[in-house]
């Protein structure tokens, strides 16, 4: 086993240790930072690994068949990404919209 080998092992069982919702929600961000350019290093072996759960054909959701995109594109001038607690008077954090959403 080589060393790359290692930490994607330890990735899925991190990730099989998650609720399904968690799971969800990990997939619902990591796609929101891949299409505002802020990938992180190793998002695509996550990314391919909820895929195959949560894509039926394992392939990422086109964002016009996302209702939660439409519903909160009013709102995009307002949101942050970091945390609620850091957010100014008339700003909302990006994490929060999956609670609001829900």
């Amino acid at each position: 086993m080589t060393q790359t080998e290692v930490p994607i092992e330890r990735l899925q069982n991190f990730l099989k240790q998650l609720t399904q919702q968690a799971r969800g929600r990990l997939l619902i961000e990591l796609e929101r930072l891949k299409h505002s350019g802020d990938e992180l290093l190793g998002s695509d072996v996550i990314l391919a690994n909820l895929y195959t759960e949560f894509r039926k054909d394992g392939k990422s959701q086109d964002s016009t068949d996302n209702p939660e995109r439409y519903f909160f594109q009013p709102l995009e001038p307002l949101l942050i990404d970091s945390a609620a607690e850091r957010a100014n008077s008339g700003q909302i954090s990006r994490g929060s919209l999956a609670v609001i959403w829900e």
